[in-house]
């Protein structure tokens, strides 16, 4: 997974810097290494997306147990949230 989302954050940085030049109206390959940073950049993140929506997701969960909540599922699109309210007390 994160194989694939790295390379789904190098073209958003490689489009980022597309549409920038394309906007200012530039030559798009102006200057070549604006593209590698960005590449590298959405890469970057790209790749740690995944470990960022699971410590989310740890952290909304120890919320949760806090507040006496069944705890949300990660689902393969996102998360699965529940459609059961508060305990009553």
């Amino acid at each position: 997974m994160t194989l694939a989302s790295g390379l789904f954050g190098a073209f958003v940085g490689l489009g980022l810097q597309f549409s920038s030049n394309t906007i200012r109206k530039l030559h798009l390959w102006r200057r070549p290494w604006e593209h590698l940073v960005l590449v590298g950049i959405g890469a970057w993140c790209g790749h740690n997306y995944p470990r960022w929506e699971d410590e989310l997701l740890d952290s909304v969960n120890r919320m949760r147990v806090d507040r006496k909540l069944p705890p949300l599922k990660k689902a393969f699109w996102g998360v699965q949230v529940t459609t059961q309210g508060p305990p009553e007390e």
